[in-house]
């Protein structure tokens, strides 16, 4: 078996997420769940790797557990809601994470195939769900993050402490090269 390490860019993307390019479901739970009312600060990178992606076509999408009034009241708080395509409620589906469910239903309304999803998680019980819908899985470094590293590490298959590190190729994805490419 022949493997390549491939720099985190348009390329990459294309090539390991798969046609036309989507970059989903982006889950920001520690991003912007309760970001006003608890004082939870977006990460760093947020709005430049949405940018990016939007300029590329990628599709963005939020799951969470908290109903979905609740969704979108705190996006709307930062300025972030209009800056997905789709966005899912634990409480619309009838399993919640660690279960796969809401995963599986996020690519399935956006036509998109569970092995071309990259799933951006701050929660082990989210990271799980990423895993079991066959999704590649990274993890984001947040307080509750720091106290389960060991854990994470298990589950993910990468790991960031901010999106600038998406952004600067620090992420490396690797996958079997396919006969004819």
């Amino acid at each position: 078996m022949a493997y390549e390490i491939v720099k985190f860019t348009d390329d990459a993307l294309q090539t390991v997420l798969g046609v036309p390019r989507v970059f989903l479901p982006l889950v920001l739970k520690g991003c912007v769940a309760w970001a006003k009312e608890n004082g939870v600060e977006l990460k760093p990178g947020i709005f430049e790797l949405l940018d990016y992606m939007e300029a590329r076509g990628i599709a963005a999408a939020i799951t969470s557990s908290s109903p979905m009034d609740a969704i979108r009241k705190h996006l709307s708080a930062v300025n972030l809601l209009h800056r997905f395509r789709k966005l899912c409620s634990g409480h619309d589906i009838p399993n919640t994470k660690p279960a796969p469910d809401i995963y599986l239903k996020v690519a399935e309304d956006l036509g998109v195939k569970p092995e071309n999803c990259l799933v951006f998680e701050d929660i082990p019980n989210g990271m799980r769900a990423g895993k079991a819908a066959g999704m590649t899985v990274v993890g984001v470094e947040d307080e509750s993050a720091k106290k389960h590293r060991a854990e994470i590490d298990e589950i993910c298959d990468y790991f960031i402490k901010d999106y600038y590190e998406v952004l600067e190729g620090k992420l490396e994805v690797e996958y079997e090269l396919s006969s004819g490419k």
